[in-house]
């Protein structure tokens, strides 16, 4: 019989260590980014213009629907990209990968989600562009008309 009281034989009792703090709740709670993230601001900046000119080709031409899912998917990117910095910077001072929050994957399959809904996705390539076999194609019948 098994006895997982606390102190127990079979308890297994772990030190956790201080957790790491990234500051992307606090984005999220309040809008506002750590002042240590002065970079993700203006990476957030040029995203949400670069995303406005890709759904209407500016801001002022988007729907008001567009623009909630834009500011939730500005949300989301700010988010994960200070997670992502955080995880980095803990990996580079201890030598040590450390364990990403478990919501992570969740807020990137959302990232991912509200991009399909705003109608951004990977492009396919247009009319009259060669995909890269159909270069290397290209390239070695060229080649052989050489006689290389």
């Amino acid at each position: 019989m098994s006895n997982n009281k606390k102190g127990g034989p079979d308890s297994l009792q772990l030190r956790t260590g201080p957790r790491v703090k990234h500051g992307g709740y606090t984005y999220i709670r309040t809008g506002k980014l750590p002042k240590k993230r002065a970079n993700v601001e203006r990476y957030l900046t040029w995203l949400r213009r670069t995303y406005a000119e890709d759904i209407a080709g500016r801001e002022a031409d988007m729907t008001a629907g567009q623009t909630v899912l834009l500011n939730k998917l500005i949300l989301l990117e700010g988010l994960c990209r200070c997670i992502e910095i955080t995880m980095a910077e803990v990996a580079e001072g201890t030598g040590r990968i450390t364990e990403m929050p478990t919501k992570y994957l969740s807020y990137v399959n959302a990232i991912v989600k509200v991009c399909g809904m705003l109608g951004i996705e990977r492009k396919d390539f247009a009319d009259g562009q060669l995909t890269p076999l159909e270069i290397a194609a290209t390239y070695d019948k060229e080649k052989e008309k050489k006689g290389l």
